[in-house]
């Protein structure tokens, strides 16, 4: 693989990555801004701290796909 393919590959990933991030800090501010704390608005840190490190995994597995699927298609490529 050269190196422009594999800067793309991995350009691909990050953005992937940011992606899957992005849509893990709506998913938080939407929490943070529902109904649920209308009347008190204070939250739980475990929670907020859960829900950060389930967005954080998603943003690695989102990566990972990605980088396998750039894979997969060099391998395919090259034969």
């Amino acid at each position: 693989m050269n190196y422009i393919r594999r800067l793309e590959m991995e350009r691909n990933a990050a953005q992937t990555e940011v992606e899957a991030l992005r849509e893990g800090l709506r998913a938080i501010r939407a929490y943070v801004l529902s109904d649920k704390f209308k009347a008190d608005p204070t939250v739980q840190v475990q929670d907020i701290v859960l829900r950060v490190g389930a967005a954080m995994d998603a943003g690695t597995d989102a990566r990972i796909a990605s980088e396998e699927i750039d894979r997969k298609g060099v391998a395919q490529a090259s034969r």
